[in-house]
This record gives structure tokens, C-alpha cells and sequence, in this order.
């Protein structure tokens, strides 16, 4: 009888430490992917690739060293997160001591004889994906990958003449890793681009329920074997 009680006493307690090792997961894994410092919201990071994005663009420009009028002129867009980089490009000018102006693609061209420079670019991506949505061990923490990035390709030119004084393309990208449960925190409702799909794997839905079933299948087994026994 002895012998019985403590494989039985040892068996729930290893069904209550795997219970609670499951329940528990996924706080220890937000905690430990958040501890390292403050999550960038998905907003932010459009502004960080649009910052260096444009910081490689005007580091072409400058070596050319323009003295007169820039006309800044986007000629191509790629969504509605157009406007981060905009207000980038037009930032990082001024502060290295552009005098800036910017138009509409018909403006511009209707200008196209006026004194001064002019630079025109194309976003070909602008973008933000999940690029991919998992666990730790099939049932521990939900994680997901970010991807932030960006390409721009511009062309400095001047608009007397029409000469092409330069041409510059930039790609910045960045990735990390976050906390499923963080996602409400980093998206924001007045921006759908900053709220991407989730192509969630779905098999996570089925084993989770059916591993709580097991140890709760195991702790009832070994109750009613200990009320049988006495």
C-alpha cells in the first residue's frame, strides 16, 4: 500500500508541475523577451528604416554639395505609410542644411526650368510583416517575427538643364521577435498599415487543449485510484 501511495504521490506532483510549467509559460516568455529593453511599436518602426532610409539618401546628395533650392518630388509611392518617409526625408535635408521645398509630381514638372535642384524619388517598398507566428515546444510561449523594410531609389538633378547629378538607392530592413501578447500594444487603430496580417499556424489550437486534457485525465485517474484504495 505504501508503495502504491507514493507512485501515486509522485505522479500528480508531476502532473501539477507540468500544469503548472503550461500555464505559466507564456508570462515567462513575455517577460523574458521584454526585459531586454522597450518594444517598438509598429509605427516607430517605420519611422526607424525611414529615418536611416533617408539619411543613406541625402548622404548622396550632400557629397554633390547643392547650393540653391532643392524641389523635393515623389514620383512613386508604395501605400499609405508614404508619408513617414516623406516627413524623414524632408527632416534629415533641413538638418543638414538644405533649403527644401516640396511639390506634386505635375508642379514639378511644370517647373522644370526654374533656377535650383531638384530631387525626385521612387518608394518601391515601404512595408511591415509578421513573418512568422510560433511557439517554444509546441505549446510554450507565442512568439512573432517582425520585418520591417525599406526601398527608395532617388535622383538629384539639376532643373536648368535637366542634368542627372546623382542617383542613390537605399535598403534598410529590420527584424526581432516579440511576444504574441504584445501585439495590441504595438498596433495602432488609426493606422491600418501598422496592423499586417497574421498568418497564424493553426495545429497550436488542437494541442493545446488536448495536452490539459491529458493531465487533467491523469489527476482525476489518480484520485479516484486513491479513493478506490482506501
Amino acid at each position: 500500500m505504501s508503495l502504491f501511495t507514493e507512485k501515486t504521490g509522485l505522479l500528480k506532483a508531476l502532473c501539477g508541475l507540468c500544469l503548472f510549467a503550461f500555464l505559466s509559460t507564456d508570462a515567462a516568455f513575455a517577460l523574458g523577451a521584454g526585459g531586454e529593453g522597450a518594444v517598438l511599436t509598429n509605427f516607430q518602426l517605420f519611422e526607424k528604416i525611414s529615418k536611416e532610409a533617408s539619411q543613406e539618401i541625402v548622404a548622396g546628395v550632400e557629397a554633390k554639395a547643392p547650393d540653391g533650392l532643392i524641389v523635393v518630388t515623389k514620383v512613386k509611392g508604395a501605400g499609405d505609410a508614404d508619408f513617414i518617409f516623406e516627413d524623414a526625408l524632408v527632416a534629415r535635408m533641413r538638418e543638414v542644411g538644405f533649403r527644401v521645398t516640396a511639390t506634386k509630381p505635375n508642379e514639378a514638372a511644370a517647373a522644370v526650368d526654374s533656377v535650383g535642384y531638384a530631387v525626385s524619388y521612387r518608394i518601391i517598398r515601404l512595408s511591415l510583416t509578421y513573418s512568422r507566428i510560433w511557439r517554444h515546444h509546441w505549446f510554450g510561449g507565442k512568439m512573432v517575427d517582425r520585418l520591417a523594410r525599406a526601398t527608395v531609389r532617388a535622383q538629384f538633378l539639376e532643373r536648368g538643364t535637366g542634368t542627372v547629378l546623382a542617383v542613390v538607392e537605399s535598403q534598410k530592413t529590420y527584424s526581432d521577435t516579440i511576444p504574441y501578447s504584445k501585439l495590441g500594444a504595438v498596433e495602432e487603430k488609426q493606422y491600418e498599415f501598422t496592423r499586417p496580417a497574421r498568418d497564424e499556424f493553426r495545429m497550436a489550437k488542437i494541442v493545446e487543449p488536448v495536452v490539459v486534457a491529458g493531465i487533467v485525465t491523469g489527476l482525476v485517474y489518480l484520485f479516484f485510484s486513491n479513493q478506490s484504495n482506501k
